[in-house]
């Protein structure tokens, strides 16, 4: 699973950190850029092993870590709440747009790349909505396949909203660390004031290339009919769910990651599948 660290400066001098990991094959390739959700990071469970194997089966790939995820270390066991408080999710969508403008600009000559024209996303959870809206605003995007994706933002209650306003943050826990991270009020006014640019719905509707939402079952953290209904609003039929049985949230990977569940292959080839039918 060797891959290049590759590092980019924000303009507001926040670093975003991407694994490279080279394709197997020595013709032309596709792109494909992976992005992790909230409170996740490159590195996490599933991640590596994706990352290898759709370099094994031919694409260039690219595994994100937003500027401010806070994610500090490798393992993610340290975060940096400062840095994480301030993260929004136009930040995270003009990242990917960033990202995607300096590969095709630049990176696929410098890494060497014979890149054949097709550049492929792939998120999970908040990722997989950032996902969504970057395959409907980015012009250079073939297709998407989102994993255990939110169907919306904005997911607190009103109540929630009014103790953030009041207090300028939201207290949130970190189960696996232990940690007491924050989100600041700034996260919530972004999801106000670009209702229409943050809408995974508007994005649905709009997009004229594809998108597979794949959800697990038992999935708890975000139910599946949140997002088993998203497909029903694109006329052209280009957005497609899937459901597999029998799995939660992480389809059922743990961190670190210890043994490849046969849910998780599963949602490997399907995904894979999906995206060799727009090369």
């Amino acid at each position: 699973m060797k891959s290049q660290l590759l590092s980019f400066p924000t303009v507001d001098n926040e670093i975003i950190t991407i694994d490279y990991y080279q394709p197997r094959f020595d013709n032309e390739v596709p792109i494909l850029i992976i992005l992790h959700g909230f409170k996740g990071f490159k590195n996490w469970g599933f991640f590596p092993f994706t990352s290898d194997y759709f370099r094994n089966n031919g694409f260039a790939t690219f595994t994100l870590n937003f500027s401010l995820n806070g994610v500090t270390d490798s393992i993610g066991d340290l975060f940096d709440n400062d840095k994480f408080s301030k993260n929004t999710l136009s930040r995270e969508l003009d990242e990917v747009g960033f990202v995607l403008d300096w590969l095709v600009n630049t990176g696929i000559e410098i890494l060497n790349i014979p890149w054949n024209k097709k550049v492929f996303l792939l998120g999970h959870s908040r990722g997989g909505g950032i996902a969504a809206l970057a395959n409907a605003s980015l012009s250079q995007i073939t297709s998407s396949v989102h994993w255990a994706s939110v169907g919306k933002f904005g997911r607190t209650t009103q109540r929630q909203n009014l103790l953030w306003k009041e207090n300028g943050k939201l207290d949130i826990p970190n189960s696996r660390t232990g940690q007491i991270l924050s989100q600041n009020y700034s996260y919530l006014e972004d999801i106000h004031n670009n209702s229409d640019r943050l809408s995974i719905k508007n994005a649905v509707e709009q997009t004229t290339k594809p998108m597979l939402f794949i959800h697990g079952s038992e999935d708890l953290v975000i139910k599946p009919q949140e997002v088993s209904i998203l497909p029903e609003l694109n006329s052209s039929k280009i957005v497609f769910y899937k459901e597999i049985k029998q799995t939660g949230h992480t389809f059922s990977v743990v961190h670190p990651m210890i043994e490849i569940p046969s849910v998780f292959q599963e949602l490997l080839s399907t995904s894979l599948m999906f995206f060799n039918k727009d090369l």
